[in-house]
């Protein structure tokens, strides 16, 4: 498919260029082309591309800015806030738009699922913005500087070893998670570590501490891949990195088959 020849020719080019390269803007821009082609359309033109790309940095740089909406019309200046909700409306015209005349499957199950066609393009709005290509590419420019690390050469090979890559993939996420953590309402009333908490009352984690835990993961500021299959082989479960159960973030997988594209060709133009 395009998006997987993309994938694959942003990594070749990589592993054999001989210039630096701001790896976390080229996953960034990878990760971006995946997410169009998942979650509005396989067909979509390279200008639209480009247009939902930029739509979408725009949209996430607003909407963690300060929440004021500020024009100046006679400047042609806008708030950041104000340019992510004129983003936001035009991207909504855009997934309309997809969702009519040439979907992809997963815009097609959604559209399905919903109620309503405004409840269906709130929820691509939300996959087709910058939060998933900048969680991937987070994940991505990490394992690159894990691997670049002397100390862990020997895992530079992972994926020739059965499970390997996975390992990585799983301490990567411990260690540098791309989110602050998340949140779950409780349906009844509990006590977690010595606070109670009412029924209908939200729970923030903090996920860069909860994988951080010493009093489950031993050495737990170390790069050790190999803790999966030793003392934490049954904990994989534990790193919420993104969200836990089975209805957790699709971004787990997108991160670790894009992890094994890269990691090959990375090893087949030998990168030190």
């Amino acid at each position: 498919t395009g998006f997987f020849g993309s994938a694959v020719w942003s990594c070749w080019s990589f592993s054999f260029s001989s210039k630096p390269i701001v790896v976390y803007e080229m996953f960034k821009a990878l990760a971006t082309q995946l997410s169009i082609a998942l979650f509005l359309s396989h067909d979509i033109g390279n200008r639209d591309a480009q247009e939902v790309s930029e739509l979408m940095s725009t949209h996430w740089r607003g909407m963690i800015s300060v929440p004021v909406s500020v024009r100046a019309p006679w400047a042609w200046w806008k708030s950041g806030y104000s340019k992510a909700l004129t983003a936001k409306d035009r991207l909504t015209e855009i997934i309309s738009e997809y969702l009519k005349s040439n979907p992809s499957n997963i815009a097609s199950g959604i559209q399905e699922s919903c109620t309503d066609q405004d409840t269906a393009v709130r929820q691509l709005l939300l996959f087709t913005s910058a939060l998933i290509p900048k969680a991937l590419a987070s994940l991505l420019t990490s394992t690159v500087l894990a691997l670049s690390d002397p100390e862990n050469v020997r895992w530079r090979q992972c994926h020739t070893q059965d499970g390997a890559l996975e390992d990585v993939s799983l301490e990567v996420q411990r260690l540098w998670p791309p989110f602050f953590g998340g949140r779950r309402i409780c349906t009844q009333a509990c006590e977690v570590g010595g606070y109670k908490i009412p029924k209908d009352h939200s729970a923030v984690y903090s996920a860069l501490h909860a994988n951080r835990d010493p009093s489950l993961f031993p050495e737990p500021d170390s790069f050790k891949p190999d803790r999966w299959t030793n003392e934490n082989a049954n904990d994989r479960d534990k790193v919420w990195t993104f969200g836990g159960g089975p209805r957790h973030c699709i971004g787990k997988l997108l991160s670790t088959s894009l992890l094994k594209v890269h990691v090959y060709y990375r090893n087949l133009g030998k990168i030190r």
